[in-house]
């Protein structure tokens, strides 16, 4: 037995019987099953770490055995040496329950609203959520889907499987739905030595699939074609998979690498004027294309937007202005910026899994083609936090700080032992460079909706700046899309950046459905943003009032948002508990308390109230407002 009453098992031992007793042994439970999975990992037997910061901090977190040994010496005496057992540690990190909660409900909302939508299937092959500081490269929250439970991470119960089957080879599909004939086939050939060719693979999963009938029909003849064999699998078929499984416990944010899209402008120009390529300030004409080599690259708008300055172009997301930009700054200052942001390279983020995407970026072989279409995000590849990290540091004054979550490392008597404080790897760009684009991103957000493409993810009463990203997927034919928004609030001075990345959304024109991810990052930061304390500036219109009190009413931070969601254990300040040894009492999350922490705000000036007062309090200083001081409330 594992779950340490052994006195109870002791109990109904035969004492008669020598040599049979009960161990007690520790056993990691998580509290709130399901809540930062992919971030937190989970132990497989033995105590060993899988995925996450279970994985990466494997040996911090683990305890060393104790034993004993003797000898006996000349006079036969015994002498024994205990070597006392020592608790493992316990991690502190920057992940904030609530937020992650949040987040984790509003892409649960996402994939539910949008399952079926347009095809039969999930709402996106994968969504991702980081949510972070950019001024210290802390990681307030890191959220996917689906999810799983940490205490029974092998059971895929309750888990859309069938999404991820195209990741199977076709052999592997033909078992998975129970082709014995192709078992049989393959494993004799693989016995006998020789190989086994495509058409005999061919020929016995169809004769394979000849023995099963759908809806009472059954199937005498069909080609071993995956796409059909796709639709023959179900849930059922796959939950033992391990190619299945391992695509689950993963982790989208790090793991995964993708074509960013127009998310990538900023970094583009950045490069060109923090190297004086170009002062900012220039103006380019965009008739809806432009020729490069034998090739016509167009913009999204393929009529053309005119003369458009940097800034409007950011604005617009054109193409045309972006190609001109880094042709001006030229292939190897491109590159070299490229990389000075880390793209190509792993962040160094403390979990297990990241990839760096190196084998898909470009290097100085690289054409003019290939400048003009990677400066506006596509032809190589990144990951999420790369784009998380890079990004904080084109807003915050060109630092760019180490991503990571483990804030500090206690012993088991809460004194630190290891302390990790935000880390500066670089000065990238200049302040007076960031200054500039967090300019021109602001106007992504802020300009008159007809002006920009991200106005829909600003949060009611907020300033916003960020990019919207729509990256065309391989293969080009098939016109499936990856969209994406980066956001920052406040605008001026960002607090608080959420990267949302939607891949493959069921939506019936996905190179225009960027809208899905502005408005998720609206709905997550509305209720993120008051937790954090950060109060709206701006004077709300008759329908943000309406639409902020709606979501107001039901925030109650830790009472709502966490308990719909219970999953992931966080002693005080955040953190994976030492050595497994949480308490059993709390591990379906029943025990599990929470302060709530309300934020209304007045209907008629949309400044927050006081849950203590009721005062109204301005949202610049937090201090009470005299309500008879008209000049109090006008800003």
């Amino acid at each position: 037995r594992k779950d340490g009453k052994t006195e109870e098992a002791n109990a109904i031992v035969d004492p008669a019987k020598n040599g049979v007793w009960f161990e007690e042994e520790y056993r990691r439970t998580y509290p709130y099953n399901t809540l930062a999975c992919d971030v937190i990992g989970f132990v497989q037997t033995g105590n060993e770490g899988q995925y996450g910061l279970e994985e990466y901090y494997n040996d911090t977190l683990n305890g060393t055995n104790g034993r004993s040994y003797g000898y006996l010496n000349a006079d036969g005496t015994l002498t024994r040496t205990v070597k006392e057992a020592e608790d493992g540690y316990t991690l502190v990190t920057s992940l904030d329950t609530n937020i992650q909660a949040i987040a984790e409900k509003h892409i649960k909302e996402f994939a539910e609203e949008n399952r079926n939508a347009y095809r039969t299937g999930p709402a996106a092959d994968n969504v991702g959520v980081i949510i972070m500081d950019p001024n210290s490269g802390e990681i307030l929250a890191m959220a996917g889907y689906p999810v799983f439970n940490l205490n029974d991470p092998q059971n895929m119960e309750g888990v859309d499987l069938v999404q991820y089957a195209g990741l199977l080879s076709t052999e592997d599909l033909a078992r998975a739905i129970g082709l014995t004939d192709l078992q049989e086939s393959v494993s004799d050939n693989e016995v006998s030595g020789n190989e086994v060719s495509g058409n005999e693979v061919s020929e016995n999963i169809a004769r394979g699939i000849s023995g099963i009938s759908i809806n009472g029909i059954p199937i005498t003849a069909i080609s071993a074609n995956k796409a059909e064999l796709l639709e023959l699998v179900t849930n059922e078929s796959l939950s033992d998979n391990g190619i299945i499984k391992n695509a689950v416990w993963k982790n989208f944010c790090i793991s995964d690498t993708f074509e960013p899209g127009s998310t990538m402008k900023p970094f583009t120009v950045a490069g060109a004027i923090d190297d004086a390529r170009i002062t900012g300030n220039e103006t380019y004409v965009c008739n809806g294309a432009l020729d490069v080599g034998e090739h016509t690259i167009h913009c999204h708008n393929r009529f053309g937007d005119g003369p458009l300055t940097v800034k409007q172009g950011i604005a617009k997301s054109c193409n045309v202005v972006l190609m001109n930009v880094a042709f001006a700054m030229g292939k190897s200052e491109w590159l070299r910026y490229n990389r000075n942001f880390g793209f190509g390279s792993y962040t160094g983020i403390d979990l297990a899994g990241e990839s760096s995407g190196a084998s898909n970026t470009f290097n100085e072989r690289m054409g003019q083609t290939d400048l003009a279409v990677a400066s506006f995000g596509q032809g190589f590849n990144v990951s999420m936090i790369q784009m998380a990290a890079g990004f904080s540091a084109l807003v915050n004054g060109g630092r760019y700080y180490k991503p990571h979550l483990v804030t500090r490392v206690v012993n088991n008597e809460g004194a630190i032992v290891r302390e990790y404080d935000p880390k500066v790897v670089k000065q990238i760009i200049s302040e007076e460079v960031s200054d500039i684009i967090r300019d021109d991103c602001n106007a992504v957000v802020m300009s008159d909706p007809e002006e920009c493409t991200g106005w829909t993810a600003r949060p009611a009463g907020y300033t916003m700046g960020g990019k919207t990203g729509t990256a065309e997927k391989l293969p080009r034919a098939a016109k499936n899309y990856l969209i994406s928004f980066m956001g920052y609030v406040p605008a001026d001075d960002p607090q608080v950046l959420c990267y949302v990345v939607i891949d493959h959304p069921n939506h019936p024109d996905q190179s225009n459905s960027t809208r899905l991810a502005t408005l998720l990052c609206r709905d997550i930061m509305t209720e993120v943003l008051p937790y954090l304390n950060i109060f709206p500036t701006l004077e709300l219109t008759e329908k943000e009032r309406a639409e902020l009190t709606d979501a107001q009413a039901s925030f109650f931070i830790g009472s709502d948002a966490v308990s719909q969601n219970s999953a992931m254990t966080v002693v005080s300040e955040n953190s994976v508990s030492e050595n497994g040894a949480e308490t059993s009492e709390a591990a379906d999350g029943a025990d599990a308390q929470y302060t709530p922490n309300v934020i209304q705000y007045d209907p008629g000036t949309g400044y927050p109230i006081d849950p203590n007062t009721g005062e109204l309090l301005d949202p610049v200083t937090l201090q009470p407002v005299d309500q008879n001081v008209k000049s109090d409330l006008e800003y």
